[in-house]
């Protein structure tokens, strides 16, 4: 997935269907919008793994509240203590972390995308020398993936966005033609171009990376951390074992990645 700009924080939400009473400890957890996983703060729907930790923290007493801010942002806050916890983060993504034992979701980073009209498709590295690749500063893509950015970052053929809403903006400069391809993964890519009304002017073109777990991972700079980590792998299992994790994925229209294994 995916930073040291200004800090924004677009919004706070506190999970509006659960009541906290005030003195409640907090646990602070942020991202960038990364749709369905974490959306707008003040959404009826603010993504699948903010009702997870909802849900769970809620449970063991604390209240959880989410910012949005740019993903650089929130690696560095939390690599510093200033939040509790960043959301949406592949191992990849924030080495040093403290990760539950239970991952939060199952999704893969590196899902490629053009406009309709397209005929360009991905087949291996060497496929992305013909276009200019729109991607999403420190996001985790994968080894390989990671490496051809690394290797052309300096180049137009890799074209770097920040901010809140950077996919966004990448699917804009898509469209516009400003780029030829966009890395996201695939449910958030699919997610935000039906909200933004072009799913019909974009299409799949390949997967560069296969689908990693994700998680919410905890600040190495907060004692508590192990513990929080520990509260929430461990209500994961309570969630699946009651269908409540079921639930929640429902309502972003997702099935749980473990059903069949």
């Amino acid at each position: 997935m995916m930073k040291p700009p200004v800090l924004v924080i677009l919004g706070l939400f506190l999970l509006p269907r659960l009541v906290f009473p005030e003195d409640r400890p907090e646990i602070v957890i942020a991202a960038d919008q990364w749709c369905p996983i974490n959306c707008l703060p003040d959404s009826d729907r603010p993504g699948f793994m903010i009702e997870i930790a909802g849900e769970i923290f809620n449970e063991a007493g604390y209240r959880v509240v989410y910012r949005l801010m740019p993903w650089s942002r929130a690696i560095v806050s939390g690599r510093e203590g200033t939040i509790n916890a960043i959301v949406g983060a592949y191992r990849g993504d924030a080495p040093g972390f403290v990760f539950p034992r239970n991952e939060q979701g199952r999704i893969g980073s590196a899902a490629l995308f053009t406009r309709a009209g397209s005929d360009w498709v991905y087949q291996d590295l060497s496929s992305l020398e013909q276009v200019r690749l729109g991607t999403i500063l420190d996001y985790d893509y994968g080894e390989s993936l990671n490496g051809y950015i690394e290797a052309h970052s300096q180049s137009y053929r890799v074209q770097v966005m920040t901010g809140n809403d950077p996919l966004a903006k990448n699917i804009e400069k898509l469209l516009r033609g400003r780029i030829d391809v966009v890395v996201e993964a695939k449910p958030v890519f699919r997610y935000l171009s039906r909200e933004m009304g072009v799913e019909g002017e974009v299409r799949h073109a390949g997967e560069a990376a296969p689908s990693e777990d994700a998680y919410i991972a905890f600040s190495p700079g907060v004692e508590s951390s192990p513990e929080y980590a520990r509260i929430l792998s461990e209500g994961m299992e309570r969630l699946r074992a009651s269908g409540e994790l079921a639930r929640i994925l429902a309502r972003y229209n997702l099935d749980d990645w473990k059903t069949g294994e």
